[in-house]
Order: C-alpha cells, then structure tokens, then sequence
C-alpha cells in the first residue's frame, strides 16, 4: 500500500506497479503524503456465499479465500457482493451506517466517471445498495466514504472493479484509493492504455512484455 503525493500521481505510477501484475501488495510503504493507493490488487469477489468481498482499506485485511473466507472482516470499509451468494446472483453493496457508505441514489450504487470527486458534496447511501451499473462487462469505479480507525477521521476514495456479464460477475477488485486527511478525491483519469494494463493486472496471466508488444502492434 503506497502513499501519494496527489491523485494525480496515480497514472504516473501505473509502469512500476505492472511488474506486480496478479500480485496483491502487502505491507504499507509510507511517505509523507495524504494520498494512500493501493497499487494493483486482483481480489475476486466470491460468490459460494452472501458475504462476498469484505475489505478494510486500513489494513488490506479481506476475506478472500483462505483469509477467513465467508467471514467478515474486523473495521471492514466495503462490501460487494453477490445477491444471491452464487455466481447467478446480481452485483451489490452493503454498507452499515452513515460513515461506511457508497455513492448512489435512490438505492442505486453509482459507477463514477473519471475525473469525477469523492468528497463530502457527493451523494451517499447505505444499507443493501443495488449495483445495476456495476451488472455489465467493463472497469467500473464506486466512490466511498468510511471512517479511519486509525485516526478516527472520515475519509473519501474509490474503488475500481472488474465485472462481467449481465450480473456482474466474474468480479475482481482492482484497486482502492483514499484521502486519509479527509480531503475529497478525485476518480483518474487514465492515461492511453491503462485500463489495458489494469486488464492485465486482473487476469494475471499475461506479463508486461507481452502487453507491450500487443500494444505496439
């Protein structure tokens, strides 16, 4: 988990984190920054039951498999899930209160733009969320806000997914950025090629090399 000087710095550095592709980074790096990013992260969100992904952006603690699967997660930040906690369930959110909440409206997640800002202006709800625009094939951002127990503080990020199909899944956790002043967030805007190299972040399959050459071709 990196600390950044700015969101902008996100895409600047996309080049050094493809060489983790398929590769969830794991301690904390700190400098002396606002920003905190967590680099390129391939998470599935399970669907063998209704938990789904449950995640604390503090810590990186989830409860992927193998990490207190079907679990909860101790001051967990976020919660996709599957409907019906099978893979022809729909994509959804559960948030719990008022500071562990999603941006949306009327009972409906949103999936952001780039460029658009996370902050205490946006819309927030909670509860069981719907995740209709998250029910497609594509990369699709969710904006949050939650409270840092480290500090006590709200704070704002974003979350980026890949989902499939007309439910959503197969999903994956791509990344999760967030302010941890409390300031608003900015969604990247990326850079040519960077949701192609997210893309191969997710698969996990195909090494920088080759996207390279791809690319070029």
């Amino acid at each position: 988990m990196l600390r950044l000087n700015s969101p902008l710095d996100l895409n600047g550095k996309l080049a050094a984190y493809a060489a983790l592709a398929g590769a969830a980074l794991a301690g904390p790096a700190a400098v002396n920054a606002t920003v905190v990013d967590s680099g390129p992260l391939s998470i599935n969100i399970q669907t063998t039951n209704i938990n789904g992904l449950y995640i604390n952006f503090v810590t990186g603690a989830n409860n992927t498999v193998g990490n207190g699967a079907g679990t909860t997660v101790a001051g967990w930040d976020m919660n996709p899930y599957s409907s019906t906690g099978t893979a022809t369930g729909s994509f959804n959110f559960f948030e719990s209160n008022a500071n562990n909440a999603i941006v949306g409206a009327g009972g409906v997640a949103s999936s952001l733009a780039p460029g658009t800002f996370v902050g205490p202006a946006s819309a927030f709800i909670t509860g069981v969320v719907t995740g209709t625009p998250f029910r497609t094939t594509g990369m699709e951002y969710a904006g949050l806000r939650f409270t840092n127990e480290s500090t006590g503080a709200v704070n704002y990020g974003w979350a980026l997914f890949s989902t499939n199909g007309a439910t959503g899944f197969p999903a994956t956790l791509l990344r999760y950025s967030y302010d941890d002043a409390g300031g608003a967030i900015q969604v990247p805007i990326p850079e040519p090629g960077t949701f192609a190299l997210l893309g191969v972040v997710a698969a996990g399959a195909l090494g920088l090399r080759q996207w390279r050459k791809r690319n070029v071709a």
